[in-house]
């Protein structure tokens, strides 16, 4: 389109038959980071700011105030929307390597692991933690449903989060 018709316009517009076309492909996105973390790419920039991410970037601002290091969605989805809007741009490219879950126990016992924290606690079960509290007030230990389902709404709601991941042993 751009090197055919646009120059057949442009002719024509301008009375001549030597107009040049040139297209220019946006950057492609270089390969994908390894380490763990939430990255930007801007192909064509960010027009409304001084700021360019024509590599992956580490998105370190949206880690440490939008739990786009814990959070898939927030990294894919939220800061996309966020980074489009502040750039002034469509473009924009995430990328997410989370953080690897560790192995689930074995040992008997409900166990609560929370991959975007705890934001509204000062807890944080970034390891399979033991769920005494909910052991001992909530039959969690005793009751599969109680530890996979109730505990996790418990969770979810405790903390503010919606990705806890629970585990019963019997």
């Amino acid at each position: 389109q751009c090197l055919s018709q646009r120059k057949t316009d442009y002719d024509n517009w301008c009375g001549a038959r030597d107009s040049m076309m040139v297209w220019n492909a946006p950057p492609q996105a270089p390969p994908a980071p390894s380490a763990v973390g939430c990255y930007v790419f801007t192909p064509t920039g960010c027009p409304k700011q001084g700021f360019k991410a024509l590599s992956w970037t580490r998105d370190t601002w949206g880690e440490q105030n939008r739990n786009s290091l814990r959070s898939k969605s927030q990294c894919l989805s939220q800061r996309k929307v966020d980074y489009d809007n502040w750039c002034g741009a469509t473009d924009t490219v995430m990328h997410w390597n989370g953080i690897p879950i560790p192995a689930e126990p074995k040992e008997t016992g409900c166990y609560v692991l929370t991959p975007s924290g705890c934001p509204k606690q000062g807890f944080d079960a970034k390891a399979w933690t033991r769920d005494t509290w909910g052991e001992q007030n909530r039959k969690a230990g005793e009751s599969e449903s109680q530890c996979l389902s109730q505990r996790k709404t418990d969770y979810d709601n405790w903390c503010g989060a919606r990705d806890s991941m629970m585990v019963w042993n019997a």
